[in-house]
């Protein structure tokens, strides 16, 4: 697995340019706007109105992208000032690759910040028990499957007592020293957990896997940056960091469909 350099703030000629972009781009909005609305391009109004709702819901959409890649910037590491103990949590689902969260597991303990890891299994299987066991992962399991994945992470945060929790997806393979730059930002009180970004490593291998990998660096790249600028970074359901009195405060996850959308809004009204 490739490693990935850390993340810099654009230059200031990198700004310059994205800027001078997107005030092009706004113009080029504008003057397109002016043009359908004149009387000579309506035709059949009911779908000459259809069409505007859409250009103007789309325009919209493409303005808040842009104040998120004007504003764009990049949180600093702060300096360890303390250790802490963490908790990493993955889950396992009846029908899933052995294959896969295996991988997912032997990457975790490899991790080089001090933790303590847990397979939440759903399905209560023997085989990665023996797993476990033979990793040194903490195999956990229940009867009671309510609140889906939520519920599943909920029942290991009662039987886990770290400072901090993490949550991957078992398809997520985290690098050694995935937590290093994290921890330390959790010595802010007032941070309750850290959004980490994810990468594809089969980046290069076609353009679906391409275009894949830059959508979601869209979102965990400007999007989330500038989110990050005023206070409202969204909880992902996978590769997030949280101070464990933070979930405490609000019951533990939120369970659902959207619970990490949900997660986030019970934590930002804290």
């Amino acid at each position: 697995m490739k490693s990935i350099p850390p993340v810099k703030p654009p230059s200031k000629r990198e700004r310059f340019t994205l800027r001078l972009m997107i005030l092009l781009g706004l113009a080029s909005l504008i003057f397109f706007m002016e043009n359908m609305l004149k009387a000579s391009v309506r035709g059949y109004l009911p779908l000459y109105w259809m069409l505007m709702v859409t250009f103007g819901f789309t325009c919209l959409k493409i303005l808040h992208e842009w104040y998120h890649y004007f504003y764009i910037t990049v949180p600093e590491t702060p300096p360890t000032t303390k250790p802490y103990t963490v908790d990493i949590f993955t889950t396992f689902c009846a029908g899933e690759p052995y294959e896969m969260i295996i991988e997912t597991l032997k990457a975790i303990q490899a991790i080089t910040y001090p933790h303590t890891t847990y397979l939440c299994d759903e399905a209560g299987d023997p085989y990665l028990r023996e797993v476990c066991q033979r990793l040194g992962v903490h195999h956990i399991t229940r009867t009671d499957k309510k609140g889906a994945k939520a519920g599943n992470i909920n029942n290991a945060l009662t039987r886990s007592s770290g400072e901090l929790c993490v949550i991957l997806d078992p398809d997520h393979v985290p690098f050694p020293h995935f937590l290093d730059p994290i921890v330390t930002h959790f010595n802010n009180p007032e941070v309750g957990y850290v959004q980490i970004v994810q990468a594809y490593k089969n980046y290069d291998e076609g353009l679906i896997a391409k275009g894949a990998a830059q959508q979601t660096y869209q979102f965990y790249g400007p999007m989330m940056m500038t989110m990050n600028r005023y206070g409202t970074v969204l909880a992902i359901g996978a590769n997030c960091t949280f101070r464990r009195t933070a979930l405490e405060s609000i019951g533990g996850h939120a369970a659902g469909l959207a619970e990490d959308m949900h997660t986030s809004m019970q934590l930002h009204a804290k």
